[in-house]
């Protein structure tokens, strides 16, 4: 018989890669994404849809903030309200930065904008 050798080995993986991260506005309504709203709309609900994924983290957590400025997370509505074809928010734009984690520590942030015409 022949003789044979068992060898253990200790393997670190270490995670130097930033998650990826896509940051969408949904019409709740309608499912789909929008990047505008039209000055025809008269009430919309938006969803900011925070698109994340890892190749070491199954669950990297994504969150940030709107302009004009109020904290989002996935899934977060908000409502754009218009009269007579007239936006009644004082601003032309909805911009949301967002910055995903992983377990390991790294980071990556992105930009949307949604346009209020």
């Amino acid at each position: 018989m022949g003789s044979s050798d068992t060898s253990i080995i200790n393997l670190v993986v270490q995670d130097t890669t930033a998650p990826d991260l896509a940051i969408q506005f949904i019409d709740a309504q309608t499912g789909q994404p929008v990047t505008s709203i039209p000055p025809s709309s008269t009430q919309t609900a938006i969803e900011v849809d925070l698109q994340t994924a890892d190749i070491c983290d199954p669950a990297p957590v994504a969150s940030g903030f709107a302009d004009p400025v109020f904290e989002v997370v996935d899934g977060t509505l908000f409502g754009v309200q218009a009269s007579q074809g007239n936006v009644d928010m004082p601003v032309s734009a909805v911009s949301i930065t967002a910055t995903a984690s992983d377990a390991s520590g790294n980071k990556n942030t992105d930009t949307a904008v949604l346009s209020i015409n």
